[in-house]
């Protein structure tokens, strides 16, 4: 069931917390578990001297908001209606899967026995009274006489290589974008994460479109450099390489969202700085870089 689906995939993340995870995706995931375990937010606002907490907050509130106001909205069909619940997990899910850190569902391994019974009482027909399974049935679209409940318990919810023409996601959120390009590998943005600034310019020097490639988030060198905050590399992008302060991600967000999320004064002051920065950009939940400090 889908929520078996989300309890594997919050426990693989909560086991392997030393991903090198950019801190926008990191409150991406907070949030959805944070919806999916415990509904919408209605805890106070931290002060904005907690910097963590503030941010967890406002990921947590922002997002419950938005996914609400979506499910609000009437739909072609009014069986496709699904809980606040429901749609977390499906994001939550969603965003594991996209990330490719290495989970992936296996229902026959997941030791429950609900699930095996399941299976064998649904045989394709999806009027179960599941409500997880019928809710996800009605979201996606899904004829119950093409797709068995098998399949559609077991399928991946974001489209891969190997899908040809897949473009459904479940979460109801743009996918991120699959990068085709030989320069994506881990140990080209290694540089830009952890190692030295000498590092990443040899890096450069030896190719220096390297500067504009995105990985498999569609983040470049310098959203990972405001990310971590190294102002120092962050100018030698700019100044040097001619990296773009305004190139987005596949959530929308510049280098100066991930400085501001990220709480890097000096990387935002240098961001701003730059003469072709562009100050209006939103990124998918409608923020400018600006008001993601508030």
């Amino acid at each position: 069931m889908l929520q078996d689906r989300f309890q594997s995939a919050s426990a693989f993340m909560a086991s392997n917390k030393k991903l090198s995870l950019p801190t926008a995706t990191k409150l991406a995931l907070y949030a959805d578990y944070k919806l999916a375990t415990e509904g919408l937010c209605t805890q106070s606002k931290p002060s904005l001297i907690e910097f963590e907490k503030s941010a967890k907050w406002k990921a947590w509130k922002e997002t419950g908001d938005r996914y609400s106001q979506e499910l609000s909205q009437p739909t072609a069909n009014d069986d496709a209606q699904i809980s606040l619940t429901t749609k977390a997990m499906i994001a939550y899910i969603q965003r594991v899967e996209e990330g490719n850190w290495g989970w992936s569902f296996n229902p026959s391994a997941s030791g429950s026995a609900a699930i095996e019974n399941h299976l064998m009482n649904t045989a394709g027909n999806f009027s179960t009274g599941d409500q997880d399974l019928d809710e996800l049935e009605a979201y996606l679209g899904v004829d119950p006489d093409e797709v068995s409940a098998e399949e559609l318990l077991t399928r991946p919810y974001v489209p891969t290589k190997d899908i040809e023409g897949a473009s459904m996601t479940a979460a109801g959120i743009s996918t991120m974008a699959y990068i085709a390009d030989e320069f994506t590998g881990d140990d080209v943005f290694e540089t830009s994460k952890n190692e030295s600034t000498e590092a990443m310019r040899s890096a450069l020097n030896a190719n220096p479109e390297l500067a504009s490639v995105k990985d498999d988030m569609g983040m470049t060198m310098l959203h990972w450099v405001c990310d971590r905050g190294n102002v120092e590399k962050a100018t030698l992008l700019v100044t040097e390489y001619h990296a773009d302060v305004n190139a987005q991600d596949a959530d929308g967000s510049t280098p100066l969202h991930y400085a501001y999320l990220s709480g890097w004064p000096q990387v935002v002051a240098y961001l701003r700085s730059v003469p072709s920065i562009d100050l209006t950009i939103k990124d998918s939940s409608g923020m400018t870089a600006e008001e993601c400090q508030e």
